[in-house]
């Protein structure tokens, strides 16, 4: 009886937060696009699956241990812009960018850093610890 019940609970938790993630994905495809290429992105399972993979795992934050990174070492991200879809633009800064990856709330698709096709960007950002790598899209479409 507690292995049926178990079963249901791992069951129910993985249902939830695939729910709560799609959400999340759905929202930030709100941010950057018009209501039209959001349903024609959500209608389409490879694309989806695309922004999906954009939006969740196409960059990540590393903290390396004082004293690793040295000086130079990597080109210094100072802060980001983002650009909403009605144009509007913000800096972040890098505790702001820090924060927002880390609260899962930043959305890579209104960042203005480009991707390259067959090449990872890394950077560290400002004067911390911390290095964002954002992938290649050739490793995106794997």
């Amino acid at each position: 009886m507690k292995t049926i019940l178990y079963i249901i609970y791992i069951i129910t938790i993985l249902v939830c937060s695939t729910s709560l993630m799609s959400q999340d994905i759905e929202n930030k495809l709100h941010q950057a696009f018009s209501e039209d290429k959001v349903h024609a992105i959500l209608n389409n399972p490879q694309t989806k699956a695309y922004y999906t993979t954009v939006l969740t795992n196409s960059f990540e934050l590393n903290t390396y241990p004082a004293g690793k990174l040295k000086p130079n070492s990597l080109p210094v991200l100072s802060s980001i812009t983002i650009t909403s879809k009605d144009k509007s633009q913000t800096t972040l800064t890098v505790n702001e960018i820090i924060t927002q990856i880390e609260n899962k709330s930043f959305n890579i698709l209104l960042s203005s850093i480009e991707r390259k096709f067959d090449k990872r960007l890394i950077y560290r950002l400002g004067n911390t610890n911390k290095v964002l790598t954002i992938h290649a899209h050739k490793e995106l479409i794997k």
